[in-house]
């Protein structure tokens, strides 16, 4: 079945919260942002938004580098989407200008796997 039961989502919201717990001060934006998309799904819409900005702050140090994180884009609009679910007026505002200014300064670069 597509949706979980009361059970299920609580242990995936358990393990979520553990991975961002786990992932915390460490440049691995994908699994940061990836527990956001269980926080987002089950409606704890504040924790997805802090796991996106884990992961935003880590894209933010890669570019700063020179580097290319995985899928920075993606991982802004996530954090502004679930701001919005949330009722985070502020960090949907925020992020929107970030999001704005990552597509800005690489229009043609791909946000995700080749």
């Amino acid at each position: 079945s597509t949706e979980m039961s009361n059970a299920e989502a609580e242990t995936a919201v358990s393990v979520a919260a553990q991975l961002l717990k786990n992932m915390a001060g460490l440049q691995d934006q994908h699994l940061q942002h990836m527990t956001s998309h269980t926080f987002l799904r089950t409606g704890f819409y504040h924790q997805a938004v802090e796991g996106n900005k884990q992961a935003v702050n880590s894209d933010a140090a890669y570019l700063h580098h020179g580097l290319v994180p995985y899928g920075p884009g993606h991982n802004s609009a996530f954090l502004v989407c679930s701001a919005m679910w949330g009722g985070e007026r502020a960090n949907a505002y925020k992020y929107a200008n970030v999001m704005q200014q990552i597509f800005k300064e690489a229009p043609g670069r791909r946000d995700g796997p080749d």
